[in-house]
This record gives C-alpha cells, structure tokens and sequence, in this order.
C-alpha cells in the first residue's frame, strides 16, 4: 500500500468488516515488529470506533523514562538528600536548564548550603544568574507539596498527582513513543492498587520499597493490559 496512513486505514476497515461478521474483537490480534508501530494502528482503530487495547510484554521497570520519574518519587519520598535532588532534576519533563542546575549545585557547595536551599531560593539568589530562576523557585514549592502528599495519600493518589504535576505525562503524551510508556505508567498504577486492596494503609514509600525489591532482585514487572476486556488486542 502507498503509505502507513493508508495501511492504519485499510487494516481498521477490514478488522471493522470481521467483527461486523460476528468475530469477536478479543479474538483479533494486530502483531507488530516494535513497540512504537502500535501507535498509528492503535489511533486508527479507535477512530473507527472499534475497541482495542495495548500488550506488551516488556519490563516496566527497564523504561528509561518510567525510571526517571521513579527517581523523582524518591527524591521526594528522601526529602534532604542532595544527591537524589539533583539525579532527579536531570528528568526532561520537569524542564530544569543544565546551566541553572548546575550554578545551583555550585551555589549550594560554596555556601555550604543544600541543594535544596538553594532551589528554594533560586528567585532572589544574589549574584546568580539564572535562566528560569521563577520556575525554579515554583518547582521547590511542588516538590515540598508532593512530599505531604506521599505522607497523606494512598499510592495511588500520590502517583497519580505527581505524575500530573510534574509534567510527566504531558511530556509523555507529546512524544512519537509515548504510549508506550503511559501503558507501562498505567501499569506501575496498577501495581499500587493491587498492593493497597492487600495493605490498605500502605504509603507511597511501601510502594517504592516494593518496585526497589522488585529491581534488587531482577523482577521482571510484566505490562498490563491496557483498554477494554473484550477488544482487539
């Protein structure tokens, strides 16, 4: 066929054809090389209104991206620790100029002042020049209302808000792959209900102990399915 759009198109017509034949859409499967093909099959079968969900069978926990945001998650669940502070400013999504990053961790070590401090203070630091010194100063106030809600909220709820705040899953959405991991995000959900219907008082923290173990011990933590039951898969 002449392009990929038209190929996502013929392949939602004929798999509209068969379930219209009385095939059921869980007995349907759309096999593909990478996980980044699923994106334009996966965006024409919903435009065609046919139900559809996302497998895969990779480790949650080996995405690069997933474990950027877990090493936000403890440097919040550490609140203090410099070190983690600044591996987790690193992350994109957070939008955080290396420059910035840097002349605060200088500013800090000169000082004999925290990271943490300085991040608090980068909007009236004298003698710094900042690109984003405003933002940076918001980001500190974020940081510290995300570490009250991993204190106050299920896991779930904490994950979910943090996830939303910190920009991760805008900046995930807006990435050419970024279905595959929202469906690994989807699957570290999950995984956080699953823990608190066995520990209904279990913490954000417990989580994080639990996916560390499950990475100590090369665990792998499978993808979930992700859509309906009964859909094209």
């Amino acid at each position: 066929l002449s392009s990929p759009a038209v190929e996502e198109h013929f392949l939602a017509a004929h798999i509209k054809e068969q379930i219209q034949r009385g095939v059921k859409p869980g007995e349907i499967a759309v096999i593909y090389r990478d996980n980044g093909d699923a994106a334009g099959p996966l965006a024409s079968l919903r435009r065609a209104g046919i139900p559809c969900r996302v497998e895969a069978a990779d480790d949650v926990l080996a995405d690069q991206r997933i474990q950027r945001f877990i090493a936000l998650l403890q440097a919040v669940r550490h609140w203090g620790d410099d070190a983690l502070l600044a591996d987790a400013l690193h992350a994109d999504f957070l939008s955080v100029p290396p420059l910035d990053l840097y002349k605060l961790s200088e500013t800090a070590r000169r000082n004999r002042r925290s990271l943490y401090d300085a991040l608090r203070n980068a909007d009236t630091l004298a003698g710094v020049e900042l690109e984003r010194p405003a933002e940076l100063a918001a980001l500190f106030k974020k940081l510290s209302s995300w570490r009250t809600v991993a204190s106050n909220k299920a896991p779930l709820d904490a994950l979910e808000i943090i996830a939303n705040e910190s920009g991760f899953v805008a900046a995930t959405v807006a990435r050419p792959d970024g279905h595959d991991t929202l469906v690994r995000l989807h699957t570290i959900f999950e995984e956080a209900r699953t823990m608190v219907q066995v520990r209904h008082t279990a913490t954000l923290d417990d989580f994080l102990d639990r996916l560390a173990l499950l990475a100590e011990h090369a665990v792998r933590l499978p993808a979930r399915q992700w859509g309906p039951g009964e859909a094209v898969q």
